[in-house]
């Protein structure tokens, strides 16, 4: 058996071929498939919001884990192509219906991210990436010289964001979109700064992101190098005695914000009929001037939402879990009902 380093300089080297990559797309795109005709969610997300390339990372993983399988498919094993479908058929199975394996691909998601951040930039002529001095962080600039300026989290963390970039990761993650965040997030801080030009740790780019784009519900440290941790992850404690902190409301408030962003316009009418108003059946039935399918609907999307909050085990109300507080849950409702509401008024107005 080939030693592992060798084979994973071996498996890049055969990845970096335009027709082994789209052999791999193929793959991706026909579970993918298969996932939107079962109804097959992923970590909260209806698989029409599933990223391609989430499935396709998946599947490299796993690939890279597995020697026999990743030799097979590289040296076009008779077989080959279908057992690895078969596998990642079942491995988004998995991931659909276990908890635990729940997080773990938010985990991962953060780790894509990270990556593909890293990916872009080097892709691009606008950046230049270094490795910097302190503890080998990986720092990113748009000058080949960049002041050393200290920038203080506070500062980078006020920046606001784009509001004509989509606000749900699946969307977020795409080249163009990383590259107008990264300029956006760096020229800010620059102005933030007072200078014209400076050097940024990619980490914390992905911090300011996090701030409004859910990357992450349960993750321990960030995905770096060199057996580094960072403590920031507010979502990992529980909710204090005292109340929910500013940090805690922001992060459900996008949370609130993802999941609206992910229901259908008949869904958020249902929704905020039925659990924001308490109205009747028949109330219901009359504003939506429909009869028939109203509650199956109704539950529908209520198991929408226990999905999307499966990860999220002290905000999820499924789960009794000591030291629980309801008023994440709460605070997390009132959101989504305010922008449901807000919503549905306008609609009303127009």
């Amino acid at each position: 058996m080939m030693k592992r380093n060798a084979l994973t300089t071996q498996f890049q080297s055969w990845l970096a071929k335009p027709e082994n990559a789209r052999a791999l797309d193929t793959l991706a795109d026909a579970v993918h498939r298969k996932m939107k005709i079962a109804r097959l969610d992923l970590y909260g997300c209806a698989p029409e919001q599933v990223d391609r390339q989430d499935i396709r990372q998946e599947l490299i993983v796993f690939l890279l884990r597995d020697e026999n399988m990743l030799s097979g498919l590289m040296g076009r094993k008779p077989g080959a192509i279908k057992q690895v479908r078969q596998f990642l058929w079942h491995r988004m199975i998995d991931l659909s219906r276990s908890k635990d394996a729940g997080q773990d691909i938010h985990k991962d998601t953060w780790r894509l991210f990270y990556r593909h951040v890293l990916e872009v930039l080097a892709e691009s002529d606008d950046f230049i990436r270094d490795r910097g001095a302190a503890k080998g962080k990986m720092r990113f600039s748009m000058t080949e010289n960049p002041a050393q300026t200290l920038i203080m989290a506070d500062d980078f963390m006020t920046i606001a964001f784009p509001p004509d970039l989509p606000g749900e990761f699946g969307r977020l993650n795409t080249r163009e979109n990383i590259l107008t965040l990264a300029r956006h997030f760096w020229s800010s801080s620059a102005r933030a700064a007072g200078v014209h030009d400076l050097c940024m740790k990619i980490q914390d780019f992905l911090a300011w992101v996090n701030r409004h784009v859910v990357l992450q519900p349960g993750v321990e440290s960030y995905p770096v190098t060199d057996g580094e941790k960072d403590a920031f992850n507010p979502l990992t404690e529980r909710p204090a005695p005292g109340g929910l902190d500013n940090m805690k409301k922001n992060m459900l408030t996008v949370w609130a914000q993802n999941f609206f962003n992910r229901l259908k316009n008949t869904e958020r009418k249902i929704f905020f009929y039925y659990d924001c108003e308490g109205l009747t059946h028949k109330a219901v039935s009359e504003l939506m001037k429909k009869k028939a399918g109203l509650s199956y609907q109704r539950d529908k999307i209520r198991e929408k939402l226990r999905s999307f909050l499966r990860a999220l085990d002290w905000v999820s109300p499924d789960y009794d879990t000591k030291g629980q507080d309801g008023r994440d849950f709460e605070f997390f409702l009132l959101n989504l009902c305010d922008n449901l509401g807000s919503w549905v008024n306008l609609g009303e107005k127009g």
